[in-house]
């Protein structure tokens, strides 16, 4: 609302706060810690989750046919497990290698 009444008004930029959440363990191949946060605090904030919202507003208003969105997560799951698969078939990279492109000089 703001940002965007603000921006129309040619009144420049407008920093956007964007708070998110893990739902998930974050390391893919690491044996999985219990969970320590309350299933009511996951469950509130997959309520509010802005790609499911998206999707809903987007089917909703005929923007994107159930087929479609199906489709759509179809091609972006074949791409994760590509990349994974790739991930998997490289070798580790070089320990000196490590710092990298981190700082410039």
């Amino acid at each position: 609302g703001d940002a965007v009444t603000r921006a129309r008004r040619g009144e420049g930029p407008s920093l956007l706060e964007c708070k998110t959440y893990r739902w998930h363990f974050h390391a893919m191949r690491a044996a999985r810690p219990p969970e320590t946060r309350p299933a009511e605090e996951i469950a509130s904030w997959k309520a509010g989750d802005p790609v499911a919202r998206l999707e809903q507003h987007m089917v909703g208003r005929a923007m994107l046919s159930p087929d479609e969105l199906r489709a759509v997560r179809d091609q972006v799951t074949s791409e994760l497990d590509e990349a994974v698969a790739f991930a998997d078939a490289s070798p580790f990279p070089d320990p000196k290698d490590l710092m990298a492109d981190m700082f410039a000089e």
